[in-house]
């Protein structure tokens, strides 16, 4: 039985300096960014893009009842909970341990 922690999505935004997974349901597929400090906030980038983590709007608008949802703008997670078009999900990539199991190397590129 693998006893290492599951790495899972939430709509909870960052709040560290780190890689993340990262996807919003439509527009951008599942990608890994690099999240930094920048001024009060964080920054998101990778190589494609880049921006500022901001809180998601209040939703503007209600879906009125006699409309139809359109089923492929809904992605269901595990049964419960459902995420639509435009969602933000973010998972954190904790360093790996070397093999001794002393030190978590920090990540580097260039």
């Amino acid at each position: 039985m693998n006893k290492e922690p599951k790495l899972v999505f939430t709509k909870e935004l960052p709040t560290k300096e780190g890689y993340y997974w990262w996807t919003n349901f439509g527009e951008h597929t599942v990608c890994i960014l690099n999240v930094e400090k920048s001024g009060k906030g964080f920054y998101a980038s990778n190589e494609e893009y880049g921006f500022a983590i901001e809180p998601p709007e209040p939703q503007q608008e209600l879906t009125l009842p006699e409309e139809s949802a359109d089923e492929d703008e809904w992605r269901e997670a595990d049964g419960k909970d459902k995420y639509k078009f435009g969602d933000e999900l973010w998972c954190y990539i904790p360093s790996p341990w070397l093999p001794n199991m002393t030190k978590q190397p920090e990540p580097d590129c260039y």
